[in-house]
């Protein structure tokens, strides 16, 4: 249940000492809107109830509309679009999404900036409005909105281009363990672009993280990199990053195994 304390977290449901099911169906009659939202997650998950994606829908619903609870808004936004306990909607969807956005939602934002930035849920793309959603966002240290905002500003889509405020947001997102801004970032530090200098440390540093997460072109890079880049890339270099590699992944660890905890 590790993975689902921190899902519901990060939607604002705390992960230790939960009121009952009939605690929270007592305090909705009385129109606490936040344990109607509530309700509608345990309805959602089946949890000390049957579940029932129809009832879920409901209950987040009537929290959106009648209580104006961020969170809701965003899961009547995610029912709408995955068709659960509702036909599918993508103009209903985005709505919601865009409602939890504008009240300050750090993951609606993203979404609503996605749907923006690509033409998704019947949006006409807008890549300024884009830009918006995700720097919002991005300010709430939400990770993949970091690496689609350092994306923009590097092509200079919907923003001015500004290598240096890329690179930024790359490295926030890299440090949050989104491995393609951890390629991103890795090559603004060897071209030196955004960066005070070429850095081939660093850029070694997380081509090493992202071959240990998976990526294949930085794999591809571990390996070719101390051949091209022998001159800048000895012995002394090589132990360095790896051992700055080390350092990262051993607190990456520690702070993903804190997250599926719900500490």
């Amino acid at each position: 249940m590790g993975w689902l304390a921190a899902l519901l977290a990060g939607l604002g449901w705390a992960a230790v000492a939960q009121p009952s099911v009939a605690e929270l169906q007592a305090k909705a009659k009385t129109r606490d809107y936040q344990a109607t939202y509530e309700l509608g997650l345990r309805y959602l998950h089946g949890l000390g109830v049957t579940a029932d994606d129809k009832e879920a829908f409901r209950q987040f619903q009537t929290a959106a509309d009648r209580g104006k609870i961020p969170a809701a808004m965003h899961m009547v936004g995610f029912c709408y679009s995955t068709e659960t306990g509702v036909s599918k909607s993508d103009s209903s969807a985005f709505k919601y999404y865009k409602m939890a956005a504008d009240a300050g939602l750090a993951e609606a934002q993203f979404k609503a900036g996605i749907s923006l930035e690509q033409g998704l849920l019947g949006q006409r793309a807008n890549p300024a409005e884009a830009a918006r959603y995700f720097q919002m966002a991005a300010k709430q240290s939400h990770a993949l909105s970091q690496y689609r905002l350092a994306r923009m500003l590097y092509e200079g889509r919907g923003v001015t281009q500004d290598y240096e405020a890329a690179a930024d947001w790359y490295k926030r997102a890299a440090e949050d363990g989104v491995v393609e801004a951890q390629i991103e970032y890795a090559l603004m530090s060897r071209l030196g672009q955004g960066v005070p200098a070429r850095d081939f440390v660093e850029s070694y540093k997380w081509y090493l993280i992202a071959a240990r997460m998976g990526h294949p072109s930085a794999v591809k890079q571990v390996e070719e990199m101390p051949k091209t880049y022998a001159t800048y890339l000895g012995a002394r270099q090589l132990a360095e990053a790896r051992k700055l590699a080390d350092q990262f992944m051993t607190r990456y660890a520690e702070r993903k195994g804190q997250q599926m905890s719900g500490q």
